[in-house]
């Protein structure tokens, strides 16, 4: 109490002396409920694994494996970066740094806060609104891989991972501004027929060579995105929905005239359920006036005949 100065015992029995007296370290609010909770940044849910925290009491926090901490020294006015799977106990003028990232499907900011950083790799789904040059909206539901590509024995490179508040809300949107680019200036026929490839070109870019690379990296926290997918494509408004109804049919399928009349008049939940409809191949094929089978036209078998 005579010099002011806080003091951090480890490791053995102490007995307060005379003018000394236990400090309680405050924490913010957010700080103490990640402590006593488990969050997961890919669904946001957390549970409860501890009790009330002891203020007196050194703070401790288990990182979790492939993830990272960073505890910054107000005192010191130095940063360090924490690997896991690891016990740490924080100093007397040492926090942890909060990040706030975004979450849920489509992006939300401030959805979820974490201590420790994922490294990855993980996977994540977007779902990213476009317009392609003859105004058809659409709804993309991206699903991509990323992780952070780092050295962990260089601590410029770790720092570097908490340089970006919200890396998932940064990511999101240079993609989502990538494809809409790129999706502007594709007509909606075009883009039905080569949307993985306009999707891979947008999103990686091409070398040298004109080939597709496999990787979009972020040099400002080392963050990787690989692998990209459209697992949907949805339209947005009616004139699209029955525009992309007849591409569905007619797109690479080379139907006679009349079959195609009868598949578009099909509604569209049908072919969700893969056209379950009884199939007699013979009188279809006598009424419609095929030389072949009707499962020769698709590319799914259709039901077993009863």
């Amino acid at each position: 109490m005579k010099t002011g100065r806080v003091t951090a015992i480890t490791g053995k029995v102490y007995r307060l002396s005379p003018y000394e007296e236990l400090w309680d370290k405050e924490l913010p609010p957010v700080v103490d409920e990640l402590l006593q909770s488990v969050a997961d940044q890919s669904s946001g849910i957390k549970q409860i694994v501890g009790g009330t925290r002891k203020k007196s009491q050194l703070v401790t926090y288990r990182i979790p494996h492939n993830s990272a901490v960073q505890i910054y020294d107000y005192k010191a006015k130095k940063v360090r970066v924490v690997f896991g799977p690891e016990l740490i106990m924080l100093g007397p003028e040492e926090q942890f740094t909060v990040l706030s990232l975004s979450g849920a499907t489509p992006k939300v900011p401030k959805q979820l806060n974490v201590i420790a950083l994922l490294l990855g790799p993980r996977f994540s789904t977007e779902v990213v609104i476009v317009e392609t040059s003859d105004h058809a909206r659409l709804s993309l539901k991206l699903s991509y891989n990323w992780f952070f590509q780092i050295d962990k024995k260089n601590q410029e490179q770790a720092a570097s991972l908490f340089s970006v508040p919200d890396f998932i809300g940064d990511y999101y949107k240079a993609i989502a501004s990538r494809v809409r680019g790129n999706i502007a200036s594709q007509s909606f026929d075009h883009f039905h027929k080569f949307s993985a490839e306009i999707i891979r070109k947008a999103v990686f870019g091409t070398d040298e060579a004109g080939n597709i690379r496999n990787r979009f990296h972020f040099k400002s926290n080392n963050l990787v995105i690989t692998n990209i997918d459209i697992q949907s494509v949805e339209p947005v408004d009616q004139r699209t929905r029955e525009t992309h109804f007849r591409n569905l049919f007619n797109w690479q399928l080379k139907l006679p005239p009349n079959l195609k009349k009868l598949l578009l008049a099909m509604k569209l939940s049908a072919v969700n359920r893969k056209l379950k409809v009884v199939w007699k191949d013979k009188k279809l094929m006598t009424k419609l006036k095929l030389k072949k089978p009707v499962e020769n036209y698709f590319h799914f078998k259709p039901p077993a005949q009863p």
